[in-house]
């Protein structure tokens, strides 16, 4: 979709997308950010009754926005790593614990996350995820492994662990 999209636009599918969309059986979604994972095409297929792949609207929207995924977690007894939010206007008002993760509020695939390990590591990365959005989110760092599993016609495929060749995923 991005492909056939004149300059970029946000989350307009370019020409005659949306009638081949409408040919298929079912639509692979295998976009990737705001414009692939924020619910807005999923909602337009939903609206024009086409099957795609992945989660629906709802979820889609829900869970790019950390904040809210955050806080659905957390009501449901379901443990999160403790954090704040910071804007520009507040960046200097509170620091973290270290390492921390900085993160724009909204968004997927790692784009704009850093872990920081000092004051100024943080203020850089302060300034990569304000790139993308104006409220970032700063959350304790949980070292840990990072594994992943699809689910096809609600049935598990086998888990995977995700191992990056350097950094984080």
């Amino acid at each position: 979709i991005k492909k056939l999209r004149p300059g970029n636009s946000s989350c307009l599918p370019g020409p005659n997308v949306l009638d081949i969309c409408r040919m298929a059986d079912i639509v692979f979604m295998a976009l990737h950010g705001a414009d692939g994972e924020n619910g807005k095409l999923q909602a337009a297929f939903d609206i024009l009754g086409i099957k795609y792949t992945g989660s629906g609207s709802l979820g889609s929207a829900l869970a790019m926005d950390k904040l809210v995924s955050k806080k659905i977690l957390k009501e449901s007894g379901i443990p999160v790593p403790e954090g704040f939010t910071v804007t520009r206007k507040t960046k200097e008002d509170r620091f973290p614990a270290f390492p921390c993760v900085v993160k724009p509020c909204s968004g997927g695939s790692s784009v704009g996350v850093s872990i920081a390990n000092d004051k100024e590591e943080y203020m850089e990365a302060l300034e990569t995820a304000f790139r993308y959005e104006d409220v970032i989110l700063v959350e304790d760092y949980i070292k840990g492994r990072e594994f992943s599993t699809g689910v096809i016609d609600g049935k598990a495929c086998p888990v995977i662990e995700i191992i990056p060749k350097q950094g984080f995923y």
